[in-house]
């Protein structure tokens, strides 16, 4: 990690890796507001980053995380989202999610 600040966002640690970047648990300096922050590990794949940007701002569900805070204008490119504590079903092996309640698995 090159930098322990991304704008007002402070690194509080590693929380996971990602296909275009990492992701990481930040505490806003001023409202201490914590989140989950992506960042662009290759400035070639910000168009489809940026999408994504937009796609999750277009969509409002109590079971999506929302953007909180994006900077897509200069480098270093990232997006902070609302931080889940429970982590991604994604990291869940197939045997795990399948015995995961469809409850339980919209509430993460």
């Amino acid at each position: 990690m090159s930098t322990s600040k991304w704008g007002p966002w402070r690194i509080e640690e590693q929380a996971g890796t990602g296909g275009q970047g990492d992701v990481f648990k930040v505490e806003h300096s001023e409202t201490g507001e914590i989140g989950a922050l992506k960042r662009l590990r290759n400035s070639n794949r910000l168009d489809r980053f940026k999408k994504e940007i937009e796609s999750v701002e277009a969509l409002q569900h109590p079971n999506i995380v929302r953007l909180i805070d994006a900077n897509i204008t200069t480098a270093p490119f990232y997006a902070v989202f609302e931080y889940e504590a429970g982590g991604s079903l994604g990291v869940m092996s197939p045997e795990e999610l399948g015995s995961t309640s469809i409850e339980l698995r919209l509430a993460w």
